[in-house]
């Protein structure tokens, strides 16, 4: 083999290792650069997962509050657990229905203002022991089952 020979292939050689060896640092520094972006894109949709978890949290702490606080609806509610518990439990029967009307139409109006300024969507009134459905505002038609299975965090 000649000297020209052997010079070609060692330069080859060196220019094929050259390469590989460019092309493996730019894949890896690419592949750094992926990651990096998508632990950015993954913190920035935790961070507003987060923040908007705590805002509905906030929102339904003050909903639960505004008419917890409403001595209407704590006479109502204890007289719905009587009724409900004397007319034989679920549903309750017509009196249980009557106070059901007459909390509906107690907050409605207030409702339709929360609504419309912030968004609620419901309003859903338990009875204890457990999560007897009461009352959902959304849907006042469907009431008497039990959610203790479904929603532990209400129980």
């Amino acid at each position: 083999m000649g000297v020209r020979l052997k010079t070609f292939l060692l330069l080859t050689l060196a220019v094929i290792v050259s390469i590989v060896t460019y092309v493996l640092w730019y894949a890896n520094a690419e592949q750094r650069r992926m990651e990096e972006e998508l632990q950015s894109l993954a913190q920035n949709y935790s961070y507003a997962y987060y923040t908007e978890l705590q805002s509905v949290q906030d929102r339904m702490l003050q909903l639960a509050l505004f008419t917890a606080n409403d001595k209407h609806v704590q006479e109502l509610m204890a007289a719905a657990a009587d009724a409900v518990a004397e007319e034989g439990g679920g549903a309750g029967g017509t009196r249980a229905a009557a106070i059901r009307e007459q909390l509906h139409h107690h907050l409605h109006s207030s409702m339709e203002q929360l609504a419309q300024g912030f968004g609620v969507v419901t309003l859903h009134f338990h009875l204890t022991p457990g999560a007897l459905s009461f009352l959902r505002f959304h849907n006042p038609d469907a009431m008497g089952d039990r959610l203790d299975d479904v929603r532990p965090m209400v129980v």
